[in-house]
């Protein structure tokens, strides 16, 4: 009865925190998307917790280290935009012109675990090259080529706050609840050059993002069957640190689960998702806006 009154007062002040915080401040729209969003998956992830038998937590001082790594493949529609001073780049990167652009693509997930205490790493690196042409009238006709490196680390401390039973007809089926904090680190590397087009002259740029921001989120895994479960990420950072605007993640992954080596705490999971990652970055000088978008296949190993 207690956790039910706690999760309807938590419920309501959340709704509230949030309409005032769009009254006053005025959010943007993408802002307002991401606030609802992360609601809606907080709250979809406690409901079922609220009526549902708690599983006692291990300790940390008597649980052994427990490790996963993921190898992603994921497949965006990635637009980007970079201005620079009076020069403005619009990257129309679709699925299909970032595999006709793409050098190299690298995304991982790694997870150190004692009990409820978690460390996660999760990397990402890309590296692309595109030739166009400028629509801009104040460039207009002239090609430019890009090439952009991008390095993208998310790292930080999760703690799980709660596991449940939500079986039903005797079926153990649990849920657990791990919120996370930690940086999101982003380094980006742009090499343009622009050819004469329409001027007779051309010029090469470097510009260069960097920045480490913190972010705060929730991830909740839920078993559905013996071998499927399903994983909600969400978070939010930026908050204005080291020019990081707004940043945020909202990810779901459907996986299956399966044996391998001759232990029952090896396992390994085939997962298929889909991942939002927005990131609107301003520095003064140069601001850079990503909102990558797509579908996820991923390997992991447990061990």
């Amino acid at each position: 009865m207690t956790f039910c009154l706690f999760y309807c007062i938590l419920k309501f002040s959340l709704i509230e925190t949030l309409l005032q915080v769009w009254k006053r401040a005025q959010m943007k729209a993408t802002n307002v998307k991401s606030g609802i969003f992360s609601l809606i998956l907080f709250l979809s992830a406690f409901a079922p917790a609220a009526m549902a038998e708690r599983i006692e937590p291990e300790k940390i001082a008597g649980s052994s280290w427990d490790y996963e790594l993921y190898v992603d493949l994921w497949l965006p529609w990635a637009p980007v935009t970079v201005t620079h001073g009076d020069l403005e780049v619009e990257l129309p990167e679709t699925l299909r012109t970032l595999l006709r652009s793409l050098n190299f693509f690298s995304v991982m997930r790694f997870k150190a675990s004692k009990g409820p205490v978690g460390f996660f790493v999760n990397p990402l690196y890309f590296n692309g090259s595109w030739e166009d042409e400028f629509k801009k009238p104040a460039l207009a006709g002239r090609e430019y080529k890009l090439n952009e490196r991008v390095f993208l680390i998310d790292f930080g401390m999760s703690y799980e706050i709660g596991r449940w039973d939500i079986g039903k007809n005797g079926k153990s089926r649990e849920l657990s609840l791990e919120p996370y904090a930690g940086f999101r680190y982003l380094h980006d590397n742009l090499t343009l050059k622009v050819g004469p087009g329409r001027i007779s002259d051309g010029f090469k740029k470097y510009i260069q993002v960097e920045s480490t921001s913190p972010i705060i989120g929730l991830q909740s895994r839920a078993q559905v069957t013996d071998s499927w479960d399903v994983l909600f990420v969400g978070d939010y950072g930026g908050f204005g640190v080291n020019d990081m605007d707004v940043s945020f993640q909202l990810a779901t992954y459907f996986e299956y689960n399966f044996k391998w080596g001759k232990t029952k705490d090896k396992s390994a999971r085939v997962s298929l998702g889909y991942r939002y990652l927005h990131l609107d970055h301003d520095s003064g000088e140069t601001r850079f806006e990503l909102a990558a978008k797509g579908p996820v296949l991923g390997l992991g190993f447990l061990f």
